[in-house]
Parts: C-alpha cells; sequence; structure tokens
C-alpha cells in the first residue's frame, strides 16, 4: 500500500502552466491537474512509505515556493 499527498496550489498571475510543467517530472509526483481555481493547480504524489514521501514532497514544493500564493497539503490515511 502507497501513502499519497494531495497538494491544491494556488500560482501568480500566469505561471500554472510552468509550474504544472516543472512539477510532472519529479520523482513521486503521479497526477498534475490544471483546474478553474482558485486552486489552480492539484498534484497528487505517492510512495511506498510515508518516510520516501517527504523526500518526494520537499523537492516538488520547492518548484512552486516562489509562485505559491496559497499552498494547502493533505495527507491520506493509509487503512
Amino acid at each position: 500500500m502507497c501513502t499519497r499527498v494531495y497538494i491544491l496550489l494556488e500560482t501568480t498571475e500566469g505561471k500554472s502552466d510552468k509550474v504544472a510543467q516543472d512539477l510532472r517530472f519529479k520523482p513521486g509526483v503521479v497526477m498534475v491537474d490544471l483546474v478553474e481555481g482558485p486552486p489552480d493547480i492539484i498534484v497528487t504524489i505517492e510512495a511506498p512509505e510515508r518516510q520516501h514521501l517527504a523526500q518526494y514532497l520537499m523537492p516538488a514544493l520547492a518548484v512552486v515556493d516562489s509562485v505559491a500564493e496559497d499552498l494547502h497539503i493533505l495527507v491520506a490515511h493509509d487503512d
């Protein structure tokens, strides 16, 4: 079973396409969708263990750090 996190983010005007493109190439990222927002982008990151999830999450957040106005991180529970 894998651990999953959803990131909902709002980008600055005109940056959502670039941010989405950059996120798609990050390890652990399994889905990036542009949505009519806010938020502008929904990202799903998966890892086999919670520890690995943090290792994938931090580089992904570094991509959006300079352009994100609003950011929500939702961690899914493993049952």
